[in-house]
């Protein structure tokens, strides 16, 4: 599903995981039956469990079936789904959540596939048998990166989408939707309660549904007034991440907090780029979850009201492996250290099939097994904790001391502010708290919540806009630059430019500092060469001690399989990559940009060096400043959109070999659009060099 802070709704650079890939409007035609042989597939069952119900901390999992994803509704496979149940059941879960698929669920505005229906009933039978619970996620336009419309909501004149959040026919039939899943399942004694949708937004950005927070806070509201009356007393929540926290947009923070039966959240520590920014094994990649939760509750009016973490996850394109496992019991163990945590819900069960094609490719890997289920370290991991807990609870410790966060900061739009503040406490070993300004003359408040000091920061408030104009990143070198959303670096009062990067190429703690390894996606492209490179491993991406970084590509002569990538070429060669963890976003208050360093490029036929940037977490836009293919010729190239096409101007450069200046400048012209103008220039120092070997 990000952005430091995420892109505005009218920002298309910036997408995030759960925005489209592609877009399917409509719905499966074939079923299938079940055979005799099917109907035994799950004879075997786990011993019940004995204490679920009693966890001071319930852990669960999203289901990703392992056969056929969430088509498995059209392509129902009852053997595989009951085997995969089994998997989860033997680490200890006590729920499951699950992605109904809206555009095959209601493809028509009066009409529920009643097979669905059965489905949905037999999953929740087959869980039953293995005593986990199920929450039923309905309205998913949504879902890993793939947007799923049903038919109704499009008119065959002109291709409008009706406003699924403002369209009162739109609401009605959601309405109508939900009253018909909860007459299918309502009583049964496995149903949860309903989940509205995974992350609405990511549904709504793409497509142009405009809300403001009034509206969205309207429609949780009526939404969750229909979830009570059809399936009364029920756990009901509407799944949202860290985006609009981040945002004054489609809710307000206080309507998240107070709607729904608890908040559920979605805490995505690698696509804020905390992990990126951090490290992975910082105290803000493994405590970021619980600040989440602490910042939730100082919404709360409601004083018992309840948090659930309910999709939390890591993939090996945030980190090495090797630290996937400690990451993850840190975290657990930070989350469970917050009073009022309802649940933890792991993202995902099962490593995403890989013959479906089209996904980010952290998807892939996002599983506790993998796709042929096998259990993977990070599965173990959780198994061991879950155990550990059960015999012996975790007691959340008082958090006596809070931070105060004034009530018209947004909290995590610039992370200096209060995220890292909050970070500090923690190293230095206070677990904090968080509390609302307007609160902090509230004593009895404070005293129910156990809470005796607070810490008011010294915040500087931000400039008006017109004090903060420029931004330039002096790129010493690098073959993939992000640029969508920009983190929190203030900028000096009175200064028309701010350098964000500069001087990072003095040795490898100041390249690891404004600088990670490989590609943003891991370690393929789409063209033969495979990318290394990590703080042990500087063969391929190292230093020089006149302050050059070098990427040198090497000719491999075994077989290393072929890219991940389409056209998924053969692996020939090993190169290196390196892309910042500083993004960047053109807006009103930095409208304009420049990007530039000095390069020494290679341009024999085979070689593709190149100095670029595209969306932070997918593809397009894409903006070339440096690309060599083979020749003598730079090409200065943008793709716009989806939509649209490429825009090349192609530049004879004399001797690429030499040191030469590469430019962007960016300009903003209106909420959708940005000029870019390419430069090309003899360098005043020299900073990176590109080697073939």
């Amino acid at each position: 599903m990000p952005q430091l802070p995420a892109a505005s709704p009218h920002d298309r650079s910036a997408i995030d995981r759960r925005r489209f890939l592609g877009v399917t409007a409509g719905t499966a035609a074939a079923s299938t039956l079940l055979s005799s042989t099917a109907a035994h597939a799950d004879a075997h069952q786990p011993p019940p469990p004995t204490r679920f119900r009693h966890r001071r901390v319930r852990f669960g999992v999203n289901y990703v079936p392992s056969r056929n994803w969430w088509f498995s509704w059209s392509d129902w496979d009852r053997r595989s789904i009951a085997a995969d149940l089994d998997d989860i059941a033997s680490l200890g879960m006590d729920h499951i959540r699950i992605m109904l698929i809206w555009s095959e669920l209601q493809p028509n505005a009066t009409y529920v596939r009643g097979e669905l229906l059965d489905r949905l009933e037999e999953l929740l039978d087959l869980a039953d048998r293995r005593h986990l619970d199920v929450q039923v996620t309905v309205f998913n336009g949504a879902v890993s990166g793939v947007l799923f419309v049903p038919p109704y909501l499009i008119s065959n004149g002109n291709g409008e989408i009706r406003n699924v959040l403002t369209d009162p026919v739109a609401i009605e039939r959601e309405q109508w939707l939900l009253g018909q899943v909860a007459e299918r399942i309502g009583r049964h004694r496995r149903f949860m309660g309903f989940d509205l949708s995974n992350e609405i937004h990511w549904f709504a950005i793409p497509l142009g549904m405009n809300a403001t927070q009034a509206q969205g806070d309207a429609w949780h509201t009526a939404l969750f007034d229909t979830c009570e009356k059809v399936a009364p007393g029920k756990i009901h929540v509407s799944g949202i991440d860290h985006w609009p926290w981040q945002n004054n947009a489609y809710w307000t923070r206080h309507g998240l907090a107070t709607s729904g039966t608890m908040i559920a959240n979605h805490t995505w520590a690698g696509w804020t780029q905390v992990i990126q920014r951090y490290g992975s094994l910082s105290t803000s990649s493994t405590h970021y979850s619980e600040f989440f939760i602490e910042l939730i509750k100082a919404f709360h009016t409601d004083l018992d009201r309840k948090v659930w973490i309910e999709e939390t996850g890591v993939s090996t394109v945030w980190m090495d492996a090797a630290d996937i496992p400690s990451w993850t019991e840190r975290s657990i163990r930070a989350m469970a250290d917050c009073t009022d945590l309802f649940g933890i819900t792991w993202w995902d069960s099962h490593d995403l099939n890989p013959k479906l094609s089209g996904y980010v490719n952290l998807e892939y890997d996002l599983g506790l097994f993998t796709n042929d289920r096998k259990l993977k370290p990070i599965g173990k991991t959780i198994r061991s904790i879950i155990a550990e807990f059960d015999r012996h609870p975790p007691k959340a410790p008082q958090r006596a001391t809070a931070l105060v966060l004034p009530d018209d900061m947004i909290p995590v739009q610039n992370f200096s502010d209060f995220f890292d503040p909050f970070m500090k406490l923690v190293d230095e070993g206070t677990r904090p708290a968080v509390v609302l300004q307007s609160r902090t003359t509230d004593t009895t408040y404070l005293a129910a919540r156990g809470i005796e000091h607070l810490i008011t920061l010294q915040l500087t408030r931000r400039l008006p806009m017109t004090r903060h104009t420029r931004r330039t990143f002096l790129i010493a070198g690098g073959t993939s630059i992000t640029a969508a959303a920009l983190g929190g670096i203030r900028a000096a009062a009175a200064a028309t430019w701010e350098t964000l990067i500069d001087g990072s190429f003095t040795n490898y703690a100041t390249l690891e500092s404004a600088w990670n390894y490989r590609y943003p996606w891991g370690s393929d492209h789409n063209g033969s060469a495979r990318m290394y490179g990590s703080s042990s491993d500087h063969n391929h991406v190292y230093l020089e001690s006149s302050g050059v970084l070098t990427l040198k590509a090497a000719r491999i002569n075994w077989d290393e399989g072929t890219s991940t990538a389409d056209p998924h070429l053969p692996i020939r060669y090993h190169s290196g990559a390196v892309h910042a963890k500083q993004h960047i976003l053109v807006n009103d208050q930095f409208p304009n940009w420049e990007v530039k360093g000095e390069f020494q490029a290679p341009s024999a036929r085979g070689t593709w060096p190149a100095f670029w940037l595209t969306g932070a977490d997918t593809w397009p836009p894409e903006s070339d400043i440096l690309e060599y293919k083979g020749d003598a010729r730079n090409w200065f190239n943008t793709y716009r959109n989806a939509s649209g096409g490429w825009s090349n101007t192609i530049v004879n450069v004399s001797n690429p070999g030499s040191w030469h200046g590469y430019r962007a400048w960016i300009t903003k012209v209106n909420n959708t659009d940005v000029d870019i103008h390419y430069y090309l220039r003899d360098p005043a120092k020299s900073f990176m060099r590109f080697e073939a070997g």
